[in-house]
């Protein structure tokens, strides 16, 4: 019954992702002005299935865990957990302006995430 559970939230957490890439995906073919080219090499980019994939699981899950162990954690909180996930990669390289803005689209692409 719990190995059927955990099935079921890394699946959900994969579909998360894959819905995160989508839009990822659609942005940069927008932001191309649909050179298939330009779209290719954008996407053929690691970092980008790493941090989508990678990180981004582990992130959920290690946020399912501290829900699971704290359960007075509510919505509000676990939200402000996405965000500050979403920010916390980019800021490792420090704080600027650049890290700022990166930070903010890593936080709406972990709100999609949970979305």
């Amino acid at each position: 019954m719990i190995l059927n559970e955990l099935t079921i939230r890394f699946f959900t957490k994969l579909a998360g992702a894959g819905l995160t890439m989508v839009v990822i995906f659609i942005f940069l073919l927008l932001q191309n002005g649909f050179d298939m080219f330009e779209f290719g090499e954008a996407i053929s980019s690691k970092y980008i299935w790493m941090v989508i994939y990678l990180y981004g699981i582990f992130c959920s899950l290690l946020i399912d865990f501290l829900e699971w162990k704290i359960p007075r954690i509510n919505k509000r909180f676990k939200i402000l957990l996405y965000v500050v996930a979403g920010y916390a990669i980019f800021l490792i390289n420090g704080v600027n302006v650049f890290t700022l803005i990166a930070g903010t689209i890593g936080a709406f692409c972990s709100l999609l995430f949970y979305l």
